[in-house]
């Protein structure tokens, strides 16, 4: 008698969750829900219908997914509201916070140079922007980079970018960001920083134009590994030099010259660098 009482028991709870107020649990396929009815999934959750409750393992409130696919890591939020910080910014007018950019938006200083001769370094990229606004900008590099971290391997974009207005200013900056065009756009204000003014004459022999064509002598810069020889061409020759030479050159307003360079030239900055270090020692010669 007390089997048959207790099979009677199993057999009216199991006709119970068949019903519409019970409470039915799954492993794998979680349960579905209808009027007050409660269920809780295993790997799959459960939907929801009426005033019903259901907790998943993937994709429900807890377990692994915490919040299933909806949920943003905090990094990616953060990096959101930087960049809509920074176009706001960019949106807003200038103010200029250093008495070199005080003085440049008054209009006291109208010419680039007279900030380099006297050698003051520039802290504010829109000084460059307002005093040199026919600014070109070429990138020589753009790839992707990765560190090591404890939570594993961090991606980013490493991008080098030269800029210049073809007549005797050029800069190159790099930046770093887990998005191309923010790293363009740091690069872009490393460059316009590191600003710089060359000396261009007619140095060959083979030409006596006057014109400021070429450099005035040939000099040699370095950059770590990368050494760079710069020689004064005749007009019409061009650029006899490497892509990245070329660039950096041709955003400089020469327009020939002959170049040997040597060491690891596969490094784009240091042979840009190599480069620019060159072109400045040819405007170090005294007149």
């Amino acid at each position: 008698m007390a089997e048959t009482s207790v099979n009677t028991e199993k057999k009216a709870e199991t006709t119970a969750g068949s019903t519409t107020g019970s409470v039915t649990r799954g492993r794998y396929g979680g349960g579905s829900r209808s009027g007050d009815s409660r269920s809780r999934g295993g790997y799959a959750g459960g939907s929801r219908s009426g005033d019903s409750r259901s907790r998943g393992g993937y994709g429900g409130r807890g377990g692994f997914g915490s919040g299933g696919f909806r949920g943003e890591s905090r990094g990616n939020v953060v990096d959101l509201k930087r960049r809509v910080r920074r176009f706001d910014m960019e949106k807003t007018a200038w103010v200029p916070k250093t008495e070199i950019g005080k003085k440049v938006a008054n209009g006291e200083i109208k010419s680039i140079d007279e900030i380099l001769e006297k050698n003051i370094r520039i802290k504010e990229p829109e000084i460059i922007e307002k005093l040199l606004p026919n600014l070109g900008e070429e990138i020589l590099e753009n790839k992707r980079v990765q560190r090591v971290t404890t939570n594993g391997r961090v991606m980013r974009f490493k991008v080098i970018v030269a800029v210049g207005d073809g007549d005797g200013h050029i800069g190159v900056g790099q930046g770093k960001a887990k998005e191309v065009p923010i790293a363009i756009a740091q690069a872009v204000r490393a460059a316009k920083l590191n600003i710089k003014k060359i000396n261009r004459g007619c140095g060959s022999w083979f030409c006596d134009c006057g014109k400021l064509h070429t450099i005035p002598i040939t000099m040699v810069g370095t950059s770590g590994s990368v050494s760079v020889k710069l020689v004064p061409a005749a007009g019409g020759l061009g650029l006899v030099a490497g892509e990245v030479t070329k660039k950096v050159l041709s955003l400089a307003g020469i327009k020939d010259v002959w170049s040997w360079s040597s060491g690891h030239t596969r490094t784009s900055l240091n042979l840009a660098q190599a480069v620019i270090d060159a072109l400045v020692k040819c405007g170090e010669i005294k007149k």
